[in-house]
């Protein structure tokens, strides 16, 4: 089955090139073929066309898209001609993997199909070296490409009135990016064909702005003015885009990232403070994580509710203990790093209330694990309703204890 996509047919010879090259990344081949045309608003001769490709397809298994779970909303992507096949994942909202079962905070997600017995599966990257002999980096490039090919046709014609805009005035962009980031302040993507804050900005282009937003603009572009630009490129280009009255649309990109490379310049990074002994913690996700993967505790006391996670191998802070509030990627609040050397770097965002209570948690790690358990009803390592009466009395399940090595039960076992 293939999907009939519809693009400008004087801009049909374009696109097949730049198709071709995303198709070539990937290691595929891509036909644009025509099937029909018909005549468009303002009068614009639009061209039908299907994209005849070979499925993309790795060991044994079809892919068939990825999930960016960046935003606070997910973001469907699929591979071309496979859009009818996303009512067979039943979970695209939440971030759970179908391989290891965890539903954890994750940037990506890829929906596959195994050729042989049918099944769909929604997997977490980390995953996929599990699954695959293939390395997971290449799986992941071929993807990206595949779902840009089939982004690319879908948004061509707006993504070609953003590039064909011109003389558009520096300063009245930025304030409308600065009214977009103050509204929605995580927008981001990994998705190297979409950039949310440059297409929001350039529909709201115009519109009455905040003070704030104004302010915002006004000091980012003074900040991008004076940066040094010999440094690299891209502040070269900042520098360049700040000095100038008007951009053109192949500038909004660019432009659109002064605001929050101001932000960060100014952003001062919290020094490391010591609250308290969180050597006790460090052993504790140390012991758990030579049992299971990803060790995490959630603790709460009053109104207050932390999950401590420890970082893995590709993060800024390896091997480090993070703390952040309920809720999904995007959904919670990051609270700061318990780092390895025991100090606590906290965030603008930390409270009293969380730093307290990592402190308890830290002296008495299985006193207060038991006490959110009878709180909330669920295992405060495992998150899983208690439901074995001693484990009920605990306050955590025997298993969990064995993993973090915690008494549990009468004996102290």
């Amino acid at each position: 089955m293939y999907d009939i996509y519809t693009l400008p047919a004087a801009r049909v010879h374009e696109a097949k090139a730049r198709i071709a090259n995303m198709a070539e990344r990937a290691g595929t081949s891509i036909t644009v073929m025509p099937v029909g045309g018909f005549t468009g608003d303002d009068d614009i001769d639009m061209v039908e066309v299907m994209l005849i490709c070979t499925e993309l397809e790795f060991e044994g298994h079809r892919f068939l898209g990825v999930i960016d779970h960046s935003l606070s909303e997910a973001i469907v992507r699929m591979v071309p001609n496979a859009e009818h096949e996303i009512n067979h994942f039943d979970h695209i909202n939440t971030q759970q993997c179908d391989h290891c079962q965890l539903n954890r905070r994750r940037n990506n997600t890829y929906l596959i199909q195994n050729t042989e017995t049918m099944q769909y599966m929604q997997v977490g990257s980390s995953c996929l070296k599990e699954i695959f002999t293939t390395d997971p980096a290449v799986i992941m490039k071929s993807v990206s490409q595949m779902v840009a090919v089939r982004d690319n046709v879908i948004n061509y014609d707006y993504d070609q009135k953003i590039n064909e805009a011109l003389h558009i005035d520096t300063k009245y962009y930025l304030q409308a990016v600065a009214e977009v980031l103050l509204t929605k302040p995580f927008v981001r993507t990994t998705d190297e064909w979409s950039t949310p804050t440059r297409d929001e900005a350039f529909l709201a282009y115009g519109n009455a702005v905040s003070q704030q937003a104004k302010d915002d603009a006004e000091q980012a572009l003074a900040w991008a003015k004076s940066v040094d630009a010999s440094k690299s490129d891209y502040l070269r280009t900042l520098y360049i885009i700040a000095n100038s009255e008007y951009i053109t649309g192949k500038h909004l990109g660019y432009a659109a990232s002064i605001i929050s490379s101001w932000k960060k310049a100014m952003t001062v990074v919290p020094k490391a403070t010591t609250l308290g002994d969180f050597a006790t913690m460090i052993a504790l996700f140390e012991t758990a994580s030579s049992r299971i993967k990803y060790p995490k505790v959630t603790v709460t006391k009053g109104d207050t509710t932390v999950v401590l996670a420890r970082t893995g191998s590709g993060s800024k802070n390896p091997g480090c203990i993070s703390v952040c509030s309920e809720g999904g990627y995007g959904n919670n609040v990051f609270y700061g790093t318990i780092r390895n050397d025991g100090t606590f770097q906290a965030t603008r965002m930390s409270t009293d209330a969380v730093q307290n209570l990592l402190v308890e948690f830290a002296a008495d790690p299985a006193g207060v694990a038991a006490a959110h358990g009878k709180h909330t009803g669920n295992c405060s390592f495992c998150n899983k309703k208690l439901k074995d009466k001693r484990s009920v009395h605990v306050g955590y399940g025997k298993i969990c204890a064995d993993h973090y090595e915690l008494p549990w039960g009468s004996d102290g076992k």
